[in-house]
């Protein structure tokens, strides 16, 4: 079970144990948190009182025609698009090239033919400038990004139980690219180079941090389904978000805190976390120490933290 799946589920010890060491996660847009946490020896409830609201200011890119847009999507294809501004990740390294396996042809076990053809033009796409942060021709930037919205079709299929009444899978896996890439309606394109563009134009260091370490997983991803993030840039573990709203709530507040603890062994010697949203271009981070001692209403020790988030996973983690 994925760690959004245990975090719905009210009947999981994930979900019980969120709710009985991180139960503060306000409905209300969160708010920015002390510069310093409180000492073990200083629990009073006014230190926890935060000093502003953080307001990211109006939403930036919007489709023009919102009804019926595919908002989960376009999430999984900026996820790409952000990808390809720090690497070029070969295509079958991809979560997309799990889910083109799952609906290739059973028959010769060969993968779809539209994802060999996007094998073959992504990569040299990207790499058709040196620097990958430059801005791209207009046509190039369109082309780029309506791939990545087919990488997050594809992707779709491993994530998620296929339907036979997706798009994608009815045009059946001899479909060529030229047809796939059709369910990239313009409308969808333009919304991802517009969100694109904003991420590309951004000032904020954190976003150009290094290393960049793209889906990063965790010493508990396979007992959490094979739990990934989005990115974690220099010691930052960022998550990206193209919701309407720049508003974390429960569960994104606790899906960050549950990638973070799940570094068991500090691989990733991660200090801060924090969300992007991309539709309003502004990034919002804490330290760790701040984030986790908002969610408890206390002081927390991280690695005892970390120690019994591990016990509630079981002994396939412990023993470890």
């Amino acid at each position: 079970m994925s760690l959004t799946s245990h975090l719905a589920n009210s009947s999981s010890p994930v979900r019980e144990f969120f709710a009985r060491r991180l139960p503060n996660t306000p409905a209300a847009p969160f708010l920015i948190l002390p510069a310093d946490p409180p000492s073990p020896s200083d629990q009073s409830e006014s230190r926890f009182t935060t000093h502003q609201i953080w307001r990211p200011g109006d939403i930036q890119v919007f489709p023009d025609a919102p009804d019926g847009f595919p908002w989960g999507g376009v999430g999984t294809a900026f996820d790409y698009r952000v990808r390809f501004f720090y690497s070029v990740t070969p295509v079958d390294e991809l979560v997309a090239a799990l889910g083109a396996l799952r609906i290739g042809d059973r028959s010769s076990r060969a993968g779809p033919v539209a994802f060999g053809e996007l094998r073959e033009e992504i990569e040299p796409l990207i790499r058709s400038q040196s620097d990958l942060w430059a801005k791209r021709p207009q046509a190039e930037e369109r082309r780029l990004n309506q791939l990545c919205y087919v990488l997050a079709l594809y992707e779709q299929c491993f994530r998620t139980l296929a339907s036979p009444d997706w798009p994608l899978l009815r045009l059946g896996p001899k479909a060529s690219l030229a047809e796939v890439a059709k369910l990239a309606e313009p409308r969808i394109v333009d919304d991802l180079v517009a969100l694109s563009e904003l991420y590309r134009q951004s000032p904020e260091p954190v976003l150009r941090g290094s290393p960049a370490i793209l889906n990063p997983t965790f010493a508990a991803s396979a007992a959490l389904g094979g739990a990934d993030a989005d990115l974690i840039l220099g010691r930052t573990l960022l998550d990206l978000k193209t919701t309407k709203k720049a508003r974390p709530d429960r569960p994104t507040l606790w899906q960050l805190a549950g990638y973070a603890l799940s570094d068991f062994d500090d691989r990733y010697s991660i200090d801060s976390v924090g969300f992007y949203y991309a539709r309003f271009g502004k990034t919002i981070t804490w330290s760790l120490g701040e984030f986790l001692t908002q969610l408890a209403g206390q002081a927390v020790d991280l690695s005892e933290l970390r120690k019994s988030f591990k016990r509630v996973l079981g002994p396939s983690i412990t023993n470890r």
